[in-house]
Order: C-alpha cells, then structure tokens, then sequence
C-alpha cells in the first residue's frame, strides 16, 4: 500500500514538474543544494 501511494505521488510530482519551463534545472539545483 506504501509503495502504491508512493509511486501514485512521484507521477503525479513528475507531472507538475513537467508543466514548469526549465524544472530539470531546478530539481538539480534542490539536491546540490541538499548534499552540501
């Protein structure tokens, strides 16, 4: 059931991120700026 919801979040993240121009930078930027 976990992994169900999770997946069913992940798709539906992917989807919103994919409406923003330039997200694939962005989402670099969150885990760079994560690890350090």
């Amino acid at each position: 059931m976990f992994l169900a919801t999770n997946d069913k979040i992940r798709t539906m993240l992917k989807t919103s991120l994919a409406q923003i121009d330039g997200y694939e930078e962005l989402l670099a930027d969150v885990v760079n700026t994560s690890v350090h």
